[in-house]
């Protein structure tokens, strides 16, 4: 009777310390779920910081390109290569 009294008492706290270990790690899966969640906040605000600074640059380089080619006539320009002439589209600027 005294071993059964001694493996049961060893089976409880056995029981016991893994109830333990779950609730911490219950725990912590929470605060890392919080965390995660935190963190997919930002990167969403700062994706979209930088999809929006994109686009204003994007639309700069375009207004700057149609004044650049409206105040400037085109001109082409012959670089020599290897295998040949290669003409590109240049811009002088008239002031």
């Amino acid at each position: 009777m005294d071993t059964l009294k001694k493996s049961n008492f060893e089976l409880n706290q056995n029981i016991e310390g893994w109830v333990e270990r779950y609730e911490e790690l219950t725990n912590e899966r929470v605060a890392l779920a919080e965390q995660l969640e935190l963190m997919e906040v930002t990167h969403n605000e700062e994706r979209l910081k930088l999809e929006a600074t994109r686009a204003q640059q994007t639309k700069l380089i375009d207004f700057l390109q149609c004044k650049t080619e409206s105040q400037a006539p085109k001109k082409k320009k012959v670089l020599p290569l290897k295998f040949g002439l290669m003409y590109i589209d240049t811009y002088t600027r008239t002031m």
